[in-house]
This record gives structure tokens, sequence and C-alpha cells, in this order.
């Protein structure tokens, strides 16, 4: 009995260690970063890519060079840099992940189909519809935002061009994020952000956001650009 409990004792010690050793190898994470690509580009049905992962103990995961294409061959995401680490696995559980340098490019198709909406019918497709990820806290500096559409009539001159607006050096802090199928919620504590159009942002915050079948909802919304300061307990965007 003795002998049997030491050994399991060692197992339980020595395998975890000796993964996070063959872990920290840079040519086993490089292959372990191949595989993880390829494998989510047949899920997706479209490229994914990672540049670098270092994954280290205590389930902290660096990655580099995150990138994901659209149907059309152009950038869907891109983060130069995230830094996290995985407090559960089922369901899949984020603490704080730290994003630097990323880009989220949304446009619509020739048919009139936003690109995102593309992935996220080919993942229900192949039964991952259920898919879910949570973040305790999100915390995401240098955020660039592209939103291209075919429909040009709502341009105004000196405003922002609803049908092409580019949002960069947004700086977003943000706790509670949930993923659930196509369905997004997060309680956003802060993030200011500069608009092409000459527009800055200097603060927006809501208590809860909700995404829903391409219903945006906000609970009290406040959003400040320089000395105009809007307040509002309920809005729904409807896209």
């Amino acid at each position: 009995m003795t002998y049997i409990v030491s050994t399991l004792l060692l197992v339980t010690i020595i395998l975890p260690l000796t993964l996070s050793v063959l872990i920290n190898i840079g040519a086993v994470q490089n292959l372990a970063v191949d595989a993880a690509a390829r494998f989510a580009s047949r899920k997706l049905g479209t490229t994914v890519s990672v540049e670098h992962v270092d994954l280290g103990l205590f389930n902290r995961l660096q990655i580099e060079g995150f990138y994901v294409e659209d149907y059309q061959g152009d950038t869907l995401l891109y983060a130069r840099q995230v830094e996290t680490g995985i407090t559960s696995f089922k369901p899949l559980t984020l603490g704080v992940a730290k994003v630097d340098g990323a880009l989220l490019r949304l446009a619509q198709t020739p048919d009139d189909e936003m690109n995102i909406k593309q992935v996220v019918e080919h993942l229900k497709g192949n039964g991952k519809g259920n898919f879910s990820l949570a973040i305790n806290r999100a915390e995401i500096s240098d955020f660039r935002f592209e939103l291209f559409r075919n429909d040009t009539s709502h341009r105004e001159r000196g405003g922002i061009d609803w049908s092409a607006m580019q949002i960069s050096n947004a700086e977003i802090e943000a706790h509670d994020f949930l993923i659930a199928g196509d369905s997004i919620a997060v309680r956003l504590d802060r993030m200011a952000f500069d608009e092409r159009s000459g527009i800055r942002i200097d603060d927006v915050s809501t208590d809860w956001l909700s995404v829903v079948s391409g219903r945006m909802r906000f609970a009290d919304l406040h959003l400040q650009s320089g000395a105009t300061e809007i307040n509002m307990p309920m809005l729904t965007i409807i896209g």
C-alpha cells in the first residue's frame, strides 16, 4: 500500500512537471501551435495562424501574432500579443486577459452578409454552436476596429462615416466577459478611442452590454467626449 501511494504521489508530482518542462521547450511548443492552428483552421473553414506561444507553469499562456482570416481573404482578427491565465478548461475560463495591439475588421460581403457571421455559421454547422468562453477581466491596449458596410447612405459630412468606421488607439477595461454560442455579454468599465473623422471619445462604460442575434443592448450607458456627457438607462441597436 505504501508503495502504491508513493508511486501515485510521484506520478502526480512528476507528470505535470515533466509536461511543463516539455511545453516550455520551443520545438515542442511550435509543434503544438502548428497542430492547434491547423485544427482551428479546419473548424473555422479559414486560415488561422499563430507566430509563437509560451505555455508556462500554473496555466500561464502567452500568444504572439494570432491571426484569423475571413472567407474573402482579408483580416478578420489579429492580436500582436495576448497574455492570460487559464483558470478552468470546462467551461473554458480565463483569469486576467491582457491584449496589446489588436485589430478587429468587420465587413459586409457582396451578398450583404457580415464576414464574422459567416464564421459563426460555419461553427454552428460543425456542431460548435454551444462553444463558451468566459474571461474574468480583460485589459486591451492599442486596439483598432474597422467596420465597412455596402450601404453608404449614412455618410455625414464632417462626422463619422458609418459605412467605413475606423477606430484606433482604443484602450479598454472590462470584466465578466462571456461568449456562449453566438451571444456575447460583457461589463464595460472603460473604453476610450479616436475615430478617423477626428472625433475623440474619452470614456464609454456600461453596466451590461449584450449582443444576441445582431441586437446590441446597453444597460446604464455612459459616454463622454470633451465637455459633452451622455447617460442612458437603456439603449438597443438592431443591426
